[in-house]
């Protein structure tokens, strides 16, 4: 074995440890690099998609942030894991929902709670259209239909 052969090492793009192997390097999971392994969840598409939402309304900033930055964040795993409870909620326009939890001053922990989604349903029925309304409760009473 040549001499730069032994001294060649393989290194983590997201942590920048270096390996003997690669064989280790492949098995290696930081959480950087699990961050980016999980970034086709719903949990994190979701919650990099409210985390760019929340510097449009937050900041002045002119460019968007980047998958990278919602990585490199104190608040990923806040991120994902609102992304995963409006998975397992399914409100009324997710959009809204976000948009009613930032404008608001919601603290990111208390996202989640259930008085918050409750508070946003009563600000939501109050402003929506009537035929709004009739339709869900008609696309709801076929979808009950179907399954009983």
């Amino acid at each position: 074995m040549s001499a730069a052969m032994a001294k060649t090492s393989f290194k983590c793009k997201y942590c920048n440890k270096s390996f003997a192997q690669e064989k280790t390097l492949a098995s290696h999971m930081c959480p950087k690099k699990q961050r980016h392994t999980d970034k086709d969840s719903f949990g994190s598409r979701f919650g990099f998609r409210v985390y760019q939402r929340f510097y449009e309304l937050t900041t002045a900033a002119k460019t968007p942030k980047t998958f990278d930055d919602f990585v490199d964040s104190t608040y990923y795993l806040s991120f994902v894991k609102f992304g995963r409870y409006i998975a397992q909620l399914g409100p009324i326009d997710p959009d809204s929902f976000v948009d009613f939890v930032i404008r608001n001053g919601v603290k990111l922990k208390d996202w989640q709670s259930e008085y918050v989604y409750e508070t946003y349903l009563a600000d939501l029925l109050k402003r929506e259209p009537a035929e709004r309304g009739v339709e869900r409760t008609f696309m709801f009473i076929n979808e009950w239909a179907e399954e009983n």
